[in-house]
């Protein structure tokens, strides 16, 4: 699951162009978080994801497309 969320947020990022070290300034995610996060090495919390959503301003849910599918 780690895997499928973090291709969706990594998917999701790239589509705004937004970088990595972008997203952790406007999160307060470290940038070695993110990394672990978008390669699927780290399971992120729920509050986390929600963060990352409101940044990315997409729901919560689009980060588990994948892992549904």
């Amino acid at each position: 699951m780690e895997i499928a969320i973090g291709r969706e947020v990594k998917s999701v990022r790239k589509q705004q162009n937004i970088t990595v070290s972008e997203l952790a300034k406007a999160t307060g995610i470290s940038l070695g978080m993110l990394s672990k996060l978008e390669n699927g090495l780290t399971s992120p919390s729920l509050t986390t994801l929600q963060t990352l959503a409101e940044a990315l301003s997409v729901p919560l849910t689009s980060f588990f497309k994948s892992y549904e599918e």
